[in-house]
This record gives structure tokens, sequence and C-alpha cells, in this order.
């Protein structure tokens, strides 16, 4: 079994700890000092520590992202979302990693429970061609896969064309 461990770059985890910490917080901030309230309300140090604490939470489990291809097996974990497939089940949609921007029938429409940010976009979304699939995407080449029941699968990981070169070993095998 081989296992890719991934993470979004530094850069996009602070952008996420900012948009969820710190704008919320600079909020916090200037409604509790609108109200001649500043510093002193038990309500404003809760409320910052509750928002550092999720945003935090967050950031902590975007770290938490691995790639596992067994003989039978691929196992892919984002985040809060862990799916498995058969190998014999998945087929390629292209040959090689692909821009997303490039198919427009790939990119997604909306999420159905994932969340996504810029440079991280993590669970299961309706794409463009309203089929559903399971998308870890943390770069701008990605992969796409489909499998038996008509799903498809986007990663976009870093050593992608590592990974496609094993998966095509496997399956060739």
């Amino acid at each position: 079994m081989t296992k890719f461990n991934y993470q979004p770059s530094a850069l996009t985890q602070g952008l996420i700890f900012f948009v969820l910490a710190g704008l919320p917080g600079i909020m916090l901030l200037l409604l509790s000092w609108a109200n001649n309230s500043a510093f002193t309300s038990k309500g404003f140090w809760l409320g910052l520590a509750l928002l550092v604490l999720l945003a935090s939470g967050l950031v902590a489990c975007m770290r938490h992202n691995w790639l596992s291809i067994s003989a039978t097996e691929l196992t892919v974990r984002s985040s809060f979302y862990k799916k498995t497939y058969l190998l014999k089940e998945l087929k390629k949609v292209c040959d090689a990693p692909v821009n997303l921007m490039m198919l427009n029938d790939y990119a997604w429409k909306r999420r159905r429970r994932a969340f996504s940010f810029p440079g991280y976009h993590s669970g299961h979304f309706v794409l463009r061609n309203g089929k559903s699939a399971f998308v870890s995407v943390i770069a701008l080449e990605v992969l796409i896969y489909e499998d038996s029941k008509g799903h498809y699968l986007l990663l976009g990981v870093p050593e992608i064309e590592k990974i496609q070169s094993l998966l095509d070993a496997i399956k060739t095998a």
C-alpha cells in the first residue's frame, strides 16, 4: 500500500484562518468599540475565543489529507470526508492531468456536503454536467475518474503524475 500525504499551502491556510477568525474578530471589535464596551464585555472575549477555536480546528482538519493506493482500492481522505473506490470500477475520463478551467463540464456547480475556499476544495459536489463528484483539489492540475455508478472523482493533489502512473500500473497488472 502506498500513501501520499498532502495539505494546502501555508498561504491558503493563513488566508482561510484570516477569513474565518480575523475578519469576524475585527467586526466584533468594531461593534464592541461602537457600543463603548470595547474589551470589557465577557461576550466579546468569548466570541473572539470561539472564532479563533473554530478557525484553528478547520485549518487543522485541512492538514489531514491523504491518498492511499493498494492493489485493489483507492482511498481518499480530504479534511472531514473519506471515500474508498475499487480500482477495477474506476475509469479515466482524461488521459493526462488537466487544468480544471479547461473542462467546463467537470467544474462544480454547487456544494452538496463540502466546503470550498480559494486553493482548497473538499467534499461532495454537483458538477455542471449534473453528475455528483467527490472532490479533493488543492492544485491546478486535476485527474478525473468515473466509477461504475456514474459518479466522478476529481483529484488535484501534489505529485499527480506519480499517482497517475501508479494507478495505471496497478490497473494494467
